[in-house]
């Protein structure tokens, strides 16, 4: 809470918020990319695919991003258990893991890759949440959260058509390239759990220092 209860200026101007605006940003332009692109990597990746086989990977990932809704529990226990760090390595875990098999050949490579997308998109969307109203407190939580996270989601909605137009637009449509340059971005936005981590190593210290005084006293 390092934030609350300063003036919404100064919390828009601090490094948490930046971090969380720069984490936003990819990750959301991430799950639009994969959302909207899904159907055409199954056609052109890995050497391209037919068109039926393409749509019955297609009706499979519809399918498989909803068991994200089932295993939601688990993952809020996690949370309670090892912390807002750790579920946001995890996220970005499957994440990296996303982009890393969607440009595999077998089918069961690709499921695997379905699942943690819907993880990744679903989990993702919760910690932010979390994080904003953690850190900036509720009376600037919508504020924060809609600059911070909605205004960088038009940002990432924004980029879709470009992306799309320019990988499309070749003589031989391929997303191989650009799911292994989101593959790398993920491992660059690791620094946003290490940050936060960094950030809750320094509360406690504080706040054990404060208790230490209050007992000295």
């Amino acid at each position: 809470r390092c934030c609350t209860g300063k003036p919404f200026r100064r919390q828009v101007e601090s490094r948490a918020f930046i971090a969380l605006a720069v984490w936003g940003l990819f990750t959301v332009y991430r799950t639009m990319l994969v959302l909207g692109s899904v159907t055409e990597q199954m056609l052109h990746n890995a050497d391209g695919r037919d068109a039926s086989h393409a749509e019955r990977l297609v009706r499979v990932f519809n399918f498989l991003i909803l068991i994200s809704v089932a295993l939601t529990p688990s993952f809020g226990r996690f949370i309670d258990t090892h912390g807002m760090a750790a579920g946001l390595a995890l996220v970005n875990a499957l994440g990296v893991l996303t982009f890393g098999l969607l440009v595999t050949r077998p089918d069961w490579s690709l499921y695997v890759a379905f699942l943690a997308f819907g993880c990744f998109r679903a989990w993702n969307y919760s910690l932010m949440t979390a994080y904003s109203m953690g850190v900036f407190g509720g009376a600037s939580f919508g504020k924060v959260y809609g600059i911070g996270v909605g205004t960088v989601s038009c940002l990432a909605a924004a980029a879709q058509y470009p992306t799309m137009a320019i990988v499309l637009g070749g003589s031989k449509p391929n997303f191989e390239g650009l799911d292994w340059a989101m593959l790398g971005v993920g491992v660059v936005v690791f620094g946003f759990p290490v940050f936060v981590h960094s950030r809750t190593v320094e509360g406690k210290k504080g706040g054990a220092a404060a208790a230490a005084a209050a007992n000295a006293a």
